[in-house]
């Protein structure tokens, strides 16, 4: 299944802008649909959730350069690796700010039981920190396809 331009913009209330704009700056590959003048561009879920991930952390207080490197870490997954990940009960993302080794892929007791991570350091020294359940975005996302673009779940 391959999302539209407009189909995102709708779905994901940005910009058309902002979304050619990642383009042109090699952060999203989509499919090109056509050729010439009348060609334009598809985008699969993954592609479709690490913006919706990426717009959270703008939302969260990530500079665009710290967005554009959490999505380009998602978009190195495949949805099928990433769905491994999710039953191997590994559904939250981990960001903080530009710190290595960050991102990750984590299990909630991982993030919250673990002492070598102190979000609260983090957040304290005026990092930005995300934690987001890719799991649920995923399935929430998926909901919205639906429910605004039924035509495109019935292919």
């Amino acid at each position: 299944m391959l999302i539209s331009t407009g189909d995102i913009v709708r779905v994901l209330s940005i910009n058309a802008r902002r979304l050619d704009r990642w383009v042109n700056d090699g952060l999203l590959t989509p499919v090109r649909i056509g050729d010439g003048r009348g060609s334009r561009f598809g985008y699969t879920l993954s592609d479709v959730l690490a913006v919706a991930v990426a717009i959270e952390l703008r939302r969260r207080g990530f500079s665009l350069n710290q967005s554009a490197n959490v999505c380009q870490w998602l978009l190195q997954k495949t949805l099928d690796e990433l769905r491994a990940d999710w039953k191997a009960g590994r559904t939250l993302l981990l960001a903080v700010g530009d710190v290595e080794p960050f991102p990750k892929l984590l299990s909630r007791e991982a993030v919250f039981n673990n002492p070598a991570i102190d979000l609260q350091a983090a957040l304290n020294a005026g990092v930005p920190v995300a934690v987001i359940d890719v799991a649920e975005a995923c399935r929430q996302l998926t909901l919205k396809l639906e429910s605004k673009l039924p035509e495109l779940c019935c292919k």
